[in-house]
């Protein structure tokens, strides 16, 4: 799974999962792999948190255990260290139902942070999905949260277009995308390269690290 700005394949993502609709799991991605920022995670209570919080629990199954050291929170945390939200509220996967559509059985753990306030769409997420005996993530799972994720940005590029234009370039150039095997990371922010590199980085050392 490929980093991709989200504007370039909103369509392309409708036909995919009209396409994946009628198919059984297929061994390829329904989007693309392994380079690119998505998501956010939160501690794994159900209170908010401010975004410099001390990275804690992230609400992970115990089925589904995080393989390497790093979690959602810590991943979060370093994107919003490159490009900050106004009045950040951070929350965890218990408050996914609010703000995503797809199954929680999807994911292991979830940070995500958004302007509190509601005046800026910036908002910014990692999803820690599940997998199988070999560590690898379903191609239903992948499309499920990807699908989900690109609602909410078509619908928010739909509310602030006319609420706040000059702030439309954050979900303009938004990233999203698979990071590792079991990571989704979005970006709507006003750097979204920066964050997204940010968890790449992070990211990439604990896979390191852990061969």
């Amino acid at each position: 799974m490929k980093t991709v700005k989200t504007t370039k394949v909103i369509l392309a993502a409708v036909i995919a999962a009209a396409i994946l609709t009628g198919c059984s799991n297929s061994a390829s991605n329904p989007v693309p792999s392994t380079t690119g920022p998505i998501g956010a995670t939160a501690d794994a209570g159900n209170k908010d948190t401010d975004a410099n919080s001390e990275a804690g629990d992230t609400g992970a199954s115990s089925d589904n255990a995080a393989s390497s050291n790093v979690n959602t929170e810590q991943i979060l945390s370093a994107m919003l260290k490159v490009s900050e939200i106004p009045s950040v509220v951070v929350k965890d996967k218990s408050e996914l139902a609010n703000y995503y559509d797809f199954p929680e059985k999807d994911i292991v753990s979830a940070s995500f942070a958004v302007c509190g306030s509601g005046a800026y769409p910036d908002e910014a997420a990692v999803f820690e999905v599940v997998t199988n005996e070999k560590g690898e993530p379903s191609a239903e799972v992948l499309n499920d949260v990807t699908q989900s994720v690109l609602r909410r940005i078509q619908k928010r590029s739909e509310e602030f277009s006319t609420y706040t234009p000059d702030e439309m370039y954050k979900l303009d150039d938004s990233n999203l995308g698979q990071l590792g095997k079991k990571y989704i990371v979005y970006t709507a922010l006003a750097d979204n390269d920066g964050a997204f590199a940010a968890a790449k980085s992070l990211i990439e050392s604990f896979d390191t690290a852990s061969e």
